[in-house]
């Protein structure tokens, strides 16, 4: 072991009376042990509600969407059989996605739909599953008489129930009203199911149908669609799948994540992540500002011990090393302390779920965590960092000290 290392061991670990630098130094470990532990577990709930949450949307939303640039309309024949051959497609359907005005009686509210052949409507396997009442069918009885599945807070507001008849009407619709052709435009349809997706803006402003209620109020050329919806076989690899598809695209369409379709949502989560990082960092910050006053105080109570050891020909850079490594071991042991209760925390929570929530009230049982393995290394990095940092005025103060000056002092 070097000199250097055995040192300022012995700074930390030396039988000692219980002093102000001992107090310092005890409160720069707890904290940055707490700032560590705090960060893994916070940003450990996060991805954990990032992951739900992904999860719920995935179960509406398609993982790519392929959409015209401009217009509505294009001819998915032969796009969709180039999707259909590479490998990582799981599933596609072509869709029609427009904003339709329902009516009821005298309640009329506009939502978004979505139409596609009732034969692919296992494609939407998560409104399925969500659906609460009637049933996830989007065919009836008279072929002519498509059915429709609502969310429930659109359901309430329209004033629907499964078995009701909902009468819709397009843009496109409208304009035919105007010019004098009446409510031909108009197309009914029937309530099958109301889901509950826990999520506002499907529950409130979303109906899937067959594409028969499209056709009839949308009017679209024979075979157009304004929409390719597909999934792949793991998600993992969405990005390597955009990049495969961005080569047979044509350049009148573009490609859509399911990111991309909800970007104010990912844009607030990753704000707020960050704001939470950015706030515990300042615990750590505070820890390593106290391993900083802890050294230099130290520097200054052993300065004869410094003077003794440069007149014995140690350097000025083996000086400087004692109290580096002096805050390094410092920050080390702090971090790996702070990291194993971070963990033990984080992965109790997963396992044996310590911290409930009522299950009737939430869709949840209790608080999902999610351990990154790249959080985990860029805390203890970034922990380890700045208690380097923190020597390097101490560390250069002693190295710099007037060795006949510091064994006079004494």
């Amino acid at each position: 072991m070097k000199f250097e290392y055995f040192i300022a061991l012995r700074y930390i670990f030396a039988k000692r009376s219980f002093n102000f630098i001992t107090v310092i130094t005890v409160l720069s470990i707890i904290g940055i042990t707490v700032g560590v532990a705090a960060l893994i577990v916070v940003l450990s709930i996060f991805n954990g509600f990032q992951n739900m949450t992904k999860k719920q949307f995935l179960g509406f939303d398609p993982h790519i969407r392929i959409v015209p640039k401009e217009g509505n309309w294009f001819d998915p024949k032969e796009l969709t059989k180039q999707i259909a051959k590479i490998e990582m497609t799981e599933s596609i359907v072509e869709s029609y996605n427009s904003k339709v005005i329902g009516f009821n009686n005298n309640q009329v509210q506009v939502f978004e739909l979505l139409a596609v052949d009732s034969k692919k409507e296992d494609f939407y396997q998560g409104i399925k599953r969500a659906t609460i009442f009637g049933k996830f069918n989007l065919e009836t009885d008279n072929p002519r008489l498509p059915g429709i599945v609502v969310g429930n807070v659109l359901a309430d507001k329209l004033r629907v129930l499964p078995g009701d008849t909902l009468m819709l009407l397009s843009p496109r619709s409208i304009e035919k009203i105007i010019t004098g052709v009446g409510l031909r435009g108009t197309q009914p349809a029937v309530v099958t199911g109301i889901f509950n997706s826990n999520i506002k803006d499907y529950d409130s402003r979303f109906g899937i149908s067959s594409d028969i209620l499209a056709k009839s109020i949308l009017n679209p050329k024979i075979g157009f669609v304004n929409s390719i919806d597909l999934r792949i076989k793991d998600i993992k690899h969405l990005d390597v799948m955009q990049s495969q598809l961005s080569v047979i695209l044509p350049n009148d369409l573009q490609i859509l994540t399911w990111q991309d379709l909800n970007p104010d949502l990912f844009a607030i989560m990753k704000f707020e992540r960050f704001v939470t990082f950015a706030v515990l960092s300042i615990i750590i910050m505070l820890a390593v500002f106290n391993v900083l006053i802890s050294l230099s105080m130290t520097v200054i109570e052993k300065r004869r011990d410094i003077g003794v050891l440069r007149s014995l020909g140690a350097s000025g850079n083996a000086i400087r090393n004692i109290f580096v490594y002096q805050g390094v071991i410092i920050g080390f042991v702090s971090t790996v302390i702070g990291t194993a209760l971070g963990l033990f925390v984080s992965f109790g929570q997963i396992n044996y779920k310590w911290l409930k929530v009522d299950s009737s009230k939430f869709i949840i049982d209790a608080i999902p965590l999610a351990v990154d393995s790249a959080d985990v290394w860029i805390i203890a990095a970034f922990s380890l960092i700045l208690s380097t940092i923190a020597t390097i005025y101490p560390a250069r103060r002693a190295s710099d000290m007037d060795i006949i000056g510091s064994i006079r002092t004494e």
